[in-house]
């Protein structure tokens, strides 16, 4: 493909959970299986020598994972690490990439955007709960949320415009946007939050 031609990018990669995983009960292919374990293997080594030649911050970032964490964790950066630099020849210069990730290995996950991106180019983190949680463990608090980094190549691109309305006016009007190209996005409303309007 050729470089700066993708507007968005959203990655939900494997997230590192060192678990294997099975096709549904009752799916097509109930044999298949994923492993989320990773390794380093050949194809990582040569990985891991194609970034010493052409990032040298984050053949250091990911040296230091090998040493602080795991052989296990490193193995895992550099297959991320490989793909995020491809998607990074494809974005425009006004593009932005969204990589969902959870607990596993999000704390490693955004130096090495820093180090692919630019930490200038972080816009945010965020966090949504994706269940309610069951049972309490007297050890540490719920793992039931994911986290999505947003990542732009222009620092004024955001996409949302200024624009409110209310639930309460849109209730009483019927009207769900106040501009032509308008959308609502209530998934970020909660109960007594103003609609903010996307273009």
């Amino acid at each position: 493909m050729n470089s700066n031609i993708v507007d968005l990018i959203y990655l939900d990669p494997p997230f590192n959970s060192n678990a294997v995983y099975g096709a549904p009960i009752g799916g097509e292919k109930t044999e298949e299986i994923f492993k989320d374990i990773w390794t380093l293997r050949d194809v990582d080594l040569a990985w891991w020598k194609s970034i010493r030649k052409r990032n040298k911050a984050l053949y250091t970032y990911l040296d230091a994972v090998d040493k602080l964490h795991s052989k296990s964790m490193k193995s895992y950066l550099i297959y991320m690490a490989v793909r995020l630099i491809e998607m990074q020849r494809l974005l425009k210069s006004s593009g932005s990439i969204y990589l969902h990730c959870d607990q596993h290995a999000s704390h490693y996950l955004k130096p090495l955007m820093d180090a692919i991106f630019g930490r200038t180019k972080f816009r945010n983190e965020i966090v949504w709960q994706r269940t309610m949680g069951k049972g309490l463990n007297p050890t540490r608090f719920l793992r039931n949320t994911d986290h999505i980094f947003f990542i732009a190549m222009e620092r004024s691109l955001f996409g949302i415009s200024t624009t409110w309305i209310s639930p309460k006016t849109m209730e009483l009007t019927g009207k769900k946007t106040n501009t032509a190209n308008g959308v609502i996005i209530p998934f970020l409303a909660g109960v007594g939050t103003k609609i903010l309007l996307a273009h």
